[in-house]
Protein backbone atom coordinates (compact mmCIF):
# COMPACT_ATOMS: atom_id res chain seq x y z
CA UNK A 1 0.00 0.00 0.00
CA UNK A 2 1.12 3.47 -1.16
CA UNK A 3 1.27 6.00 1.95
CA UNK A 4 -0.31 9.38 1.82
CA UNK A 5 3.20 10.98 2.80
CA UNK A 6 4.90 9.36 -0.24
CA UNK A 7 1.82 10.05 -2.52
CA UNK A 8 2.39 13.91 -1.27
CA UNK A 9 6.11 13.50 -1.74
CA UNK A 10 5.38 12.81 -5.29
CA UNK A 11 3.11 15.55 -5.77
CA UNK A 12 5.61 18.00 -4.56
CA UNK A 13 8.02 16.88 -7.37
CA UNK A 14 5.56 17.04 -10.09
CA UNK A 15 4.72 20.78 -8.69
CA UNK A 16 8.89 21.06 -8.86
CA UNK A 17 8.65 22.02 -5.18
CA UNK A 18 11.97 20.57 -4.63
CA UNK A 19 15.41 20.64 -5.35
CA UNK A 20 18.64 19.54 -4.22
CA UNK A 21 19.67 18.75 -1.12
CA UNK A 22 16.30 19.98 0.40
CA UNK A 23 14.49 17.15 -1.88
CA UNK A 24 17.32 14.45 -0.22
CA UNK A 25 16.47 14.45 3.11
CA UNK A 26 12.82 14.87 2.38
CA UNK A 27 12.79 11.27 0.43
CA UNK A 28 14.81 10.25 3.78
CA UNK A 29 12.47 11.69 6.47
CA UNK A 30 9.16 10.54 4.73
CA UNK A 31 10.83 6.44 4.37
CA UNK A 32 12.38 6.84 7.60
CA UNK A 33 8.18 7.30 8.94
CA UNK A 34 7.00 5.05 6.60
CA UNK A 35 9.39 2.34 8.45
CA UNK A 36 8.77 3.77 11.80
CA UNK A 37 4.95 3.56 11.44
CA UNK A 38 4.77 0.12 9.30
CA UNK A 39 2.94 -2.94 10.75
CA UNK A 40 5.16 -5.39 8.58
CA UNK A 41 6.17 -8.18 11.52
CA UNK A 42 8.90 -9.75 9.33
CA UNK A 43 11.77 -8.08 6.99
CA UNK A 44 11.13 -9.54 3.77
CA UNK A 45 7.39 -8.08 4.30
CA UNK A 46 8.62 -4.46 5.10
CA UNK A 47 11.38 -4.86 2.32
CA UNK A 48 8.09 -5.05 -0.22
CA UNK A 49 6.31 -2.58 1.32
CA UNK A 50 9.36 -0.22 1.08
CA UNK A 51 9.49 -0.91 -2.63
CA UNK A 52 6.45 -0.49 -3.44
CA UNK A 53 6.28 2.99 -1.99
CA UNK A 54 9.49 3.82 -3.65
CA UNK A 55 8.67 2.63 -7.09
CA UNK A 56 5.44 4.77 -6.91
CA UNK A 57 8.10 7.44 -5.88
CA UNK A 58 10.00 7.10 -8.53
CA UNK A 59 7.55 7.96 -11.27
CA UNK A 60 7.21 11.29 -10.43
CA UNK A 61 11.41 11.83 -9.42
CA UNK A 62 13.46 14.22 -11.69
CA UNK A 63 17.01 13.00 -12.37
CA UNK A 64 18.03 14.82 -9.03
CA UNK A 65 21.03 12.43 -7.00
CA UNK A 66 20.21 13.78 -3.62
CA UNK A 67 16.52 12.25 -3.58
CA UNK A 68 17.99 9.11 -5.00
CA UNK A 69 21.41 8.84 -2.50
CA UNK A 70 18.53 9.20 -0.14
CA UNK A 71 16.74 5.62 -1.47
CA UNK A 72 19.61 3.77 -2.05
CA UNK A 73 20.37 4.21 1.74
CA UNK A 74 17.31 3.44 2.92
CA UNK A 75 17.44 -0.04 0.70
CA UNK A 76 20.90 -0.64 1.31
CA UNK A 77 20.37 -0.81 5.36
CA UNK A 78 17.43 -3.15 4.90
CA UNK A 79 19.28 -5.66 2.47
CA UNK A 80 22.33 -5.04 4.85
CA UNK A 81 20.27 -5.93 8.03
CA UNK A 82 18.75 -9.03 6.39
CA UNK A 83 21.73 -10.41 5.17
CA UNK A 84 23.03 -10.03 9.12
CA UNK A 85 20.24 -11.73 10.19
CA UNK A 86 18.54 -8.92 11.92
CA UNK A 87 14.94 -8.09 11.89
CA UNK A 88 12.21 -5.08 11.54
CA UNK A 89 13.68 -3.72 14.61
CA UNK A 90 16.84 -3.20 13.83
CA UNK A 91 15.85 -1.02 10.25
CA UNK A 92 14.18 1.03 12.51
CA UNK A 93 17.14 1.27 15.41
CA UNK A 94 19.86 2.15 11.93
CA UNK A 95 17.51 4.26 10.10
CA UNK A 96 16.55 6.39 13.12
CA UNK A 97 20.25 6.70 14.19
CA UNK A 98 20.75 7.87 10.69
CA UNK A 99 18.61 10.80 10.82
CA UNK A 100 19.64 11.61 14.00
CA UNK A 101 23.60 12.38 12.45
CA UNK A 102 22.27 14.17 9.62
CA UNK A 103 23.74 18.23 10.33
CA UNK A 104 22.03 21.10 10.73
CA UNK A 105 22.46 22.48 6.98
CA UNK A 106 21.82 26.38 8.38
CA UNK A 107 24.76 26.12 10.81
CA UNK A 108 26.90 24.93 8.02
CA UNK A 109 25.52 27.39 5.82
CA UNK A 110 26.70 29.96 8.48
CA UNK A 111 30.10 28.73 8.79
CA UNK A 112 30.55 28.77 4.90
CA UNK A 113 29.60 32.34 4.96
CA UNK A 114 31.88 33.41 7.94
CA UNK A 115 35.37 31.64 5.83
CA UNK A 116 33.80 33.95 3.38
CA UNK A 117 33.84 36.77 5.10
CA UNK A 118 37.77 37.38 5.15
CA UNK A 119 38.51 36.77 1.34
CA UNK A 120 35.46 38.38 -0.44
CA UNK A 121 35.81 42.88 -1.05
CA UNK A 122 32.69 44.78 0.44
CA UNK A 123 29.86 44.78 -2.27
CA UNK A 124 31.13 41.55 -3.83
CA UNK A 125 29.98 39.84 -7.04
CA UNK A 126 28.84 35.94 -6.55
CA UNK A 127 28.30 33.64 -9.82
CA UNK A 128 26.22 30.50 -9.06
CA UNK A 129 24.61 28.11 -11.57
CA UNK A 130 21.36 25.74 -11.09
CA UNK A 131 19.66 25.19 -7.44
CA UNK A 132 22.12 24.42 -4.20
CA UNK A 133 19.64 25.04 -1.11
CA UNK A 134 23.43 25.25 0.76
CA UNK A 135 24.66 27.90 -2.06
CA UNK A 136 21.58 29.53 -1.38
CA UNK A 137 21.88 29.28 2.21
CA UNK A 138 25.51 30.79 1.72
CA UNK A 139 24.34 33.79 -0.09
CA UNK A 140 21.86 34.58 1.80
CA UNK A 141 23.87 34.80 5.32
CA UNK A 142 26.47 36.98 3.34
CA UNK A 143 23.89 39.29 2.22
CA UNK A 144 22.63 39.44 5.77
CA UNK A 145 25.85 40.55 6.60
CA UNK A 146 25.65 43.05 3.87
CA UNK A 147 28.84 41.77 1.56
CA UNK A 148 26.86 40.84 -1.68
CA UNK A 149 26.12 43.80 -4.03
CA UNK A 150 24.81 41.12 -6.91
CA UNK A 151 24.72 37.63 -7.63
CA UNK A 152 24.67 36.41 -11.19
CA UNK A 153 22.59 32.81 -12.25
CA UNK A 154 22.92 31.43 -15.16
CA UNK A 155 19.46 29.43 -16.52
CA UNK A 156 21.05 25.71 -16.18
CA UNK A 157 18.63 24.37 -18.75
CA UNK A 158 16.63 22.01 -19.48
CA UNK A 159 15.30 22.04 -15.47
CA UNK A 160 15.38 25.89 -15.49
CA UNK A 161 16.97 25.65 -11.87
CA UNK A 162 18.65 28.62 -12.18
CA UNK A 163 15.24 30.63 -12.36
CA UNK A 164 14.25 29.75 -9.31
CA UNK A 165 17.89 30.25 -7.48
CA UNK A 166 16.99 33.99 -9.39
CA UNK A 167 13.46 33.89 -7.91
CA UNK A 168 14.14 33.20 -4.58
CA UNK A 169 17.54 35.30 -4.19
CA UNK A 170 15.13 38.68 -5.73
CA UNK A 171 12.49 37.51 -2.93
CA UNK A 172 15.14 38.41 -0.28
CA UNK A 173 15.50 41.68 -2.03
CA UNK A 174 18.91 40.54 -3.34
CA UNK A 175 20.59 42.22 -6.54
CA UNK A 176 20.06 39.46 -9.40
CA UNK A 177 21.86 38.95 -12.88
CA UNK A 178 19.77 35.71 -14.95
CA UNK A 179 21.88 34.66 -18.54
CA UNK A 180 21.75 32.22 -20.26
CA UNK A 181 24.09 29.00 -20.11
CA UNK A 182 25.81 30.04 -23.00
CA UNK A 183 27.06 33.14 -20.93
CA UNK A 184 28.61 31.64 -18.39
CA UNK A 185 32.50 32.15 -19.14
CA UNK A 186 31.66 35.75 -19.54
CA UNK A 187 29.35 35.81 -15.80
CA UNK A 188 32.58 34.71 -14.46
CA UNK A 189 34.91 36.87 -15.48
CA UNK A 190 32.65 39.72 -13.73
CA UNK A 191 32.47 37.65 -10.48
CA UNK A 192 34.70 37.87 -7.21
CA UNK A 193 33.59 34.29 -6.15
CA UNK A 194 31.90 31.23 -7.78
CA UNK A 195 29.64 28.82 -5.50
CA UNK A 196 28.70 25.40 -7.03
CA UNK A 197 26.67 22.45 -4.80
CA UNK A 198 27.79 18.89 -5.35
CA UNK A 199 25.57 16.13 -5.88
CA UNK A 200 27.92 13.90 -3.85
CA UNK A 201 30.96 14.69 -1.86
CA UNK A 202 33.18 11.50 -1.37
CA UNK A 203 35.56 10.42 1.58
CA UNK A 204 38.02 11.76 0.01
CA UNK A 205 36.83 15.37 -0.89
CA UNK A 206 36.60 14.33 -4.18
CA UNK A 207 32.91 15.63 -5.44
CA UNK A 208 30.38 14.51 -8.19
CA UNK A 209 28.64 17.50 -9.26
CA UNK A 210 26.00 18.48 -12.47
CA UNK A 211 27.72 18.43 -15.40
CA UNK A 212 27.69 22.37 -15.76
CA UNK A 213 29.83 22.57 -12.84
CA UNK A 214 32.98 21.19 -14.85
CA UNK A 215 33.14 23.54 -17.30
CA UNK A 216 32.50 26.64 -14.73
CA UNK A 217 35.37 24.80 -12.86
CA UNK A 218 37.71 25.07 -15.37
CA UNK A 219 36.63 29.14 -15.65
Amino acid sequence: MVTQDIIQLAERFRGLELHAAHSGREVLRVLIKLIDESQQMTLPGLAEEVQENIRFLLRSLPPYAPPLNSINRVLLTVEEISSAGGNVEDVKRRLDSLQTETSDARLNQARIASNLMDILPPEAVIYTHTLSETVLGVILELHRSEKVKKVIVTESRPNNDGWDTARRLAEQNLKVELTIDAAMPAAIEKAHLMLSGAEIIRSDGSVVGKIGAYPAALH
